[in-house]
């Protein structure tokens, strides 16, 4: 892994790297409570919301491939084993994917997120698509769960995420979806179930 210097400049140059953004509204706006849209070098891991008593934190999300090596979905460490891009920063509402490879990696930017769509990213050398500012950071306001580190919330909202399986046997892996639509066709609707997104300070948190 990188050192956490080298990983502040990376995330710095992947930002400098992106197109301009002409028109930004505040992604935290509407947003009761503590809430943010810049944070630099973190993890992201599942929390089962299903789960009523103290949870632990769950298996860590990195970027696994969405049938491409140009674009990119949030899954599952134990369903896509490759931490190449396992850490993340926030800039201003956008999700940075953060490379964790000593051998240089191309940079990424977040894309936009609609309902039933798997939150994505898009990779290139060359020039990269407009990010988008949708991301915000929120505090937990459930104390009795022990939940000290905020939560990742899009459009706005903490509160409508699920894990769900795409594909199917040694390649099936398990992802992140915004608002689940029983009607996609991206990932089997019958094995989502509700979680959260928890952002967790620099280092190795997931489970498997």
């Amino acid at each position: 892994m990188y050192a956490p210097a080298l990983l502040i400049a990376l995330a710095a140059s992947g930002a400098a790297a992106f197109p301009a953004l002409h028109i930004r509204q505040d992604p935290c706006a509407g947003i009761s409570g503590s809430s943010f849209s810049s944070l630099s070098n973190f993890t992201l891991a599942v929390l089962n919301s299903t789960v009523t008593d103290k949870v632990a934190v769950g298996p860590q999300l990195v970027v696994g491939q969405n049938g491409s090596s140009n674009s990119g979905v949030l899954s599952t460490y134990s369903s896509y084993h490759d931490t190449q891009y396992a850490s993340f920063t926030l800039k201003d509402g956008v999700l940075i994917p953060v490379p964790d490879y000593v051998e240089p990696a191309a940079p990424g930017t977040d894309s936009d997120v609609a309902s039933g769509d798997m939150p994505g990213f898009v990779f290139s050398n060359s020039s990269l698509p407009s990010p988008a500012a949708i991301y915000c950071g929120i505090g937990d306001s459930d104390s009795t769960k022990g939940l000290p580190d905020p939560l990742l919330a899009v459009h706005g909202d903490a509160g409508s995420f699920s894990l769900c399986q795409s594909g199917s046997g040694a390649t099936a892996l398990n992802s992140i979806v915004y608002k689940a639509a029983a009607s996609s066709q991206l990932y089997d609707h019958a094995s989502c179930y509700s979680v959260k997104v928890q952002m967790i300070g620099m280092g190795w948190r997931g489970g498997v």
